[in-house]
């Protein structure tokens, strides 16, 4: 199995084997599939990305961060894909979004309430 070092990029970092297995790992676990060089591009931000969860778990956080089905995106993509989405999905409800008024309510008697005696 040949590394992305041996691609002829040269401004990309080198990549281990380790890493490389790593990320098909990671590829095996949440089933994706790239094209030769859509993988390439998609290591090296899963490799980004790991290097910087990896920095922050090193440090004295309240929290952990760790990899998951969105790690070989880059902040911009995920953003654009799923933030910008949910912004336009919550704009287009907002225009149809009523506030609730209890006086703008047609009250009908429950006949459950209504009195027996009748």
């Amino acid at each position: 199995m040949a590394s992305c070092s041996d691609t002829g990029a040269s401004s990309l970092p080198s990549v281990s084997a380790e890493e490389e297995i790593h990320f098909q790992s990671w590829m095996k676990q949440y089933n994706k599939k790239y094209d030769s060089s859509e993988y390439h591009h998609r290591l090296h931000i899963f490799l980004e990305n790991k290097r910087k969860i990896d920095e922050h778990n090193a440090g004295n956080h309240s929290f952990t961060m760790g990899l998951n089905q969105f790690s070989a995106m880059t902040h911009d993509e995920f953003k654009n894909t799923y933030l910008n989405r949910a912004r336009q999905i919550n704009t287009v409800h907002s225009d149809k979004t009523r506030i609730f008024n209890p006086d703008e309510v047609d009250r009908v008697a429950d006949s459950s309430q209504e009195d027996s005696s009748s």
